[in-house]
């Protein structure tokens, strides 16, 4: 059985009940596999493994590995009991006195770190002698020290099962009472460097049962277990938030919104998420054994018809990116009968995580996850995941690549003879040709191709040529796309349809129609013109006018200009004199659409004329 899991880079180290991993002679209770070489290696070991014992507990502090477990003389080290380091070549002990190990008892259940210190809890007393050290110590590099306790008594009388740091203060949980002789600090304690301090409570701990998980969402602690009541809320059953001065109940009306105990807790974009073995969160008929509290009140993952999607308790959570992966006893999450015992929550749906023909990929419990880069590690009692026969009791579950985003790197609208997309994935992809993409088009564009596909890893460059004709240009990737990640999986949301398009414009425009506002003939000061253009248009200015006069008109000029788009009003001054006026646009006109093409149709001089009638009629005078 795997116990514990923890990744370290391109490492995964897994920790569990364990011998001979990989047919590795040493690699007996705790092991190592290389994501980047896809091989399993033993930490350390002669002709047989390092540990002797079983291992319930990893965690990383820079380059050094602590494992704690049930084992002793780890190495061959007489002081390397229940607790070692591995710094990549050999195994030390923590502290520790000569011939014994610093810690002596049964198991190490949390480690946690913070900094340089490395915090250890578990069930065992006396840590490298010191006879404060009970349940609960710390480790800074060189030495080991109680967490307070006087008298040669620790300050914790019962196992600590979870630990959790937020700032400078360590949380730990688990079944102690009356921590550091304080009445109120049961099963939960905060450790300030200096003093162990309760957690609320009057008289009587805020806590009536173990805490098995804790969790920091917001600055806020919280705690899951097996207590009901917290505070003397009785809404607080199970599940607490701890916000720095007093105990909150998540949701609950009278009673706790959960039944039963809770054994994960994790948090995701904000929200907590809660496994265990409760049912009907919040009289949610859906929410069994695991749900989300988005801050005010609990939601199903999913479920439907008073059933919720899993069927079984959840024993470990983990996030990754947007999604949340459970772990635990359940079969046939969400009715999908590939799903069992681990399976994937999007946010909207559940999905299995391989398995084919109807069954899981995995044949029992998941007591472990850990997320690293794209890949999912499980542990549990499982064996021969996916058919595998070589995964048995922890599997890496690798996610398949799917496409990020498509984008356009040139400028839009464009009248150029090719473009270029960006294509990103999720993660690094291979094989990535002109013949993975397709080209969406709308309008009169016709001939357009890939002609050219470059870079490497999560990005891409698609060199497109666009063809003749016009309209919108769209990259897609096709369903029969062959792009595969480095584990030679494929991309999982193709056909990819909704990139950026391009919109082409090869079309010159035009100059359409030039027409008069005002009334004509005309005797006016001046007088107005409409001039209407294929597309739009941009530039346009009084100099991009000329005026065609017949008669005897002179001193005719241009005065202003408005609009925008496909239609513009030019202002004329009619200047002295008699005869007709038309506005023309000269071929030297800088007029362009928004690809910068110039106006094809010049000059234009055809358009509407005024006539300009000044003449003065006399009265006609009878004598």
């Amino acid at each position: 059985q795997v116990l514990a899991l923890a990744v370290s880079g391109s490492d995964l180290y897994v920790g569990g009940a364990f011998t001979n991993a990989a047919g590795i002679a040493q690699a007996d209770y705790v092991a190592r596999w290389d994501t980047s070489a896809n091989t399993w290696n033993a930490l350390g070991g002669g002709a047989n493994g390092a540990l002797n014992g079983a291992v319930t507990a990893l965690a990383i502090s820079g380059a050094d590995v602590f494992v704690g477990g049930i084992f002793q003389n780890a190495a061959g080290v007489a002081e390397a009991d229940f607790l070692a380091r591995w710094n990549g070549s050999v195994w030390s002990a923590v502290g520790g006195l000569p011939n014994d190990g610093p810690l002596s008892g049964f198991v190490v259940n949390a480690l946690a770190v913070s900094g340089s210190d490395v915090y250890v809890g578990g069930w065992f007393q006396n840590a490298a002698g010191i006879p404060e050290a009970d349940y609960v110590a710390r480790w800074n590099g060189s030495a080991w020290s109680a967490l307070g306790g006087s008298g040669g008594n620790g300050a914790l009388n019962g196992p600590v099962n979870a630990l959790a740091v937020r700032g400078g203060d360590l949380y730990a949980g688990g079944n102690f009472t009356d921590a550091a002789g304080i009445a109120e600090a049961d099963y939960v304690a905060r450790w300030n460097g200096t003093a162990w301090s309760n957690l609320g409570g009057s008289g009587d701990g805020a806590l009536n049962g173990s805490v098995f998980a804790l969790t920091i969402l917001g600055g806020d602690v919280y705690a899951g277990g097996n207590f009901t009541d917290a505070a003397g809320i009785a809404e607080a059953d199970y599940v607490a938030r701890w916000n720095g001065t007093a105990w909150n109940a998540l949701g609950g009306s009278g009673n706790g919104a959960l039944n039963g105990g809770v054994f994960a807790l994790t948090a995701l974009g904000g929200d907590l998420y809660a496994g265990g073995v409760f049912t009907d969160a919040a009289g949610i008929a859906e929410a069994d054994y695991v749900a989300r509290w988005n801050g005010s009140a609990w939601s199903a993952l999913g479920g439907s018809g008073g059933n919720g999607a899993l069927g079984g308790p959840v024993r470990a959570l983990t996030a990754s990116g947007n999604d949340l992966y459970a772990g635990g006893s359940f079969t046939n999450a969400a009715g999908i009968a590939e799903a069992d015992y681990v399976a994937r929550w999007n946010g909207s749906a559940w999905s299995a995580l391989g398995g084919s023909g109807g069954n899981g990929a995995l044949n029992n419990a998941v007591s472990a996850l850990a997320a690293g880069g794209n890949d999912l590690f499980v542990g549990g009692t499982f064996q021969n995941a996916a058919g595998n026969l070589a995964a048995d009791l922890v599997a890496a579950y690798a996610a398949p690549p799917s496409v990020s985003a498509i984008t356009r790197l040139d400028p839009n609208p464009t009248g150029a003879a090719s473009v270029q997309f960006q294509v990103a994935f999720d993660e690094p992809v291979v094989g990535v040709a002109a013949s993975d993409f397709a080209l969406a088009t709308t309008g009169g564009i016709s001939g357009a191709s890939v002609t050219g596909v470059s870079g490497s890893g999560a990005t891409y460059t698609v060199t497109v040529g666009t063809g003749t004709g016009d309209g919108t240009l769209r990259l897609d990737v096709p369903a029969g796309a062959t792009i595969n990640d480095l584990a030679g999986l494929g991309v999982n949301n193709a056909p990819f349809v909704t990139g950026e398009s391009y919109t082409v414009d090869k079309t010159a425009p035009t100059v359409t129609a030039i027409t008069r506002l005002d009334p004509n003939p005309t005797s006016a000061a001046s007088v107005q013109f409409q001039a209407t253009f294929s597309e739009p248009v941009t530039g346009v200015a009084a100099n991009d006018f000329a005026l065609t006069t017949t008669g005897t008109l002179s001193g005719a000029s241009v005065t202003g200009v408005s609009g925008s788009g496909t239609t513009y009003t030019i202002t004329v001054a009619t200047g002295t004199g008699n005869g007709t006026l038309r506005l023309d646009v000269p071929a030297g006109a800088t007029i362009a659409d928004q690809v910068g093409a110039n106006v094809s149709n010049l000059p234009f001089t055809t358009g509407q004329a005024y006539t300009v009638n000044r003449k003065i009629y006399l009265p006609l005078v009878r004598r």
